[in-house]
């Protein structure tokens, strides 16, 4: 990663002209910030990050990644909070979409997994697998708003 320069350098142990470790703000070549922790030469600990495509992330990194639990917030109001793995998404999670639609589930290199439930903004709830971000079973139950009233259909997937 190319950076413009450290903007404010707190504390920290130098050599050779890298930072080793210790806690610094920095601004990259494209113009994203990034404020928090620094272990040999790359974001360790700790931090927040601020992109200028507008989304923003707080929480942990190991070895230059997102490892540990972190909230992303992305530009169009998405907001996605748990557990990371080498920057990607991992674990029994939440993600929400603006529109208010709702996923809650196993989430693997950044894909829905396994039994899960996905709720949209009208009260219609799908509880069923999935794979790779698609539904898999051929009959699932889908829950949904009729008449005021809470009402269970079992479908069977085409």
């Amino acid at each position: 990663m190319q950076y413009l320069g450290f903007v404010n350098l707190q504390e920290g142990n130098w050599m050779n002209n890298e930072l080793q470790f210790g806690f610094c703000k920095f601004i990259d070549i494209e113009g994203n910030y990034y404020q928090g922790e620094w272990k040999d030469n790359q974001k360790n600990g700790y931090a927040m990050e601020y992109w200028i495509s507008g989304d923003s992330y707080e929480g942990q990194y190991r070895c230059g990644m997102k490892n540990g639990t972190g909230k992303h917030l992305r530009a169009n109001c998405n907001s996605y909070e748990g557990s990371y793995m080498n920057d990607q998404i991992q674990g029994f999670e939440k993600q929400k979409w603006s529109d208010g639609q709702e996923y809650t589930c196993d989430w693997f290199q950044n894909y829905m997994q396994s039994k899960g439930t996905f709720e949209w903004p009208n009260g219609n709830t799908y509880v069923g697998i999935y794979k790779e971000n698609k539904m898999m079973e051929k009959v699932f139950l889908l829950l949904r708003w009729q008449n005021n009233q809470r009402d269970l259909d079992i479908r069977q997937k085409k």
